[in-house]
């Protein structure tokens, strides 16, 4: 099992309170290493190392978050990503599921024991495991 502080997290969310409050939940379980963006272009435009995993909007103001979810796969297929959606249409997280995405969660029914589960599950599917630090 990774260590937090080892995991590199990115919020692509384009609403700052979303993105503080998530950033919150992580940093609640040990996981301080989180960069946030505001949109898929300024995530993509950055030159840093790439994350292990994003959380990702799916209501960008950019674009589509299903597009942004095939961006970011091609970009960087070896990141996992979280789906986020405030929609209760559960067709939205199975569309993302679908195509990719390692998990999704409902912004309404988020909360740090959510977060922490969340993490410890992406731990024990191994969707860390083979990051070298």
């Amino acid at each position: 099992m990774q260590q937090p502080d080892y995991i590199c997290i990115a919020i692509i969310d384009d609403n700052p309170f979303w993105s503080a409050c998530l950033r919150q939940m992580l940093a609640a379980g040990g996981y301080n290493q989180t960069a946030v963006f505001t949109s898929l272009t300024d995530y993509l435009e950055e030159t840093g190392p790439r994350p292990d995993l994003i959380f990702l909007d799916h209501a960008l103001e950019d674009t589509d978050g299903l597009e942004a979810l095939h961006q970011l796969h091609w970009h960087s297929p070896e990141t996992a990503v979280v789906y986020c959606t405030g929609s209760n249409n559960l067709g939205v997280a199975v569309n993302a599921m679908k195509k990719g995405a390692v998990d999704f969660l409902q912004k309404a029914e988020c909360s740090t024991d959510r977060i922490a589960c969340l993490m410890q599950q992406l731990n024990e599917q191994a969707v860390f495991a083979d990051k070298v630090y």
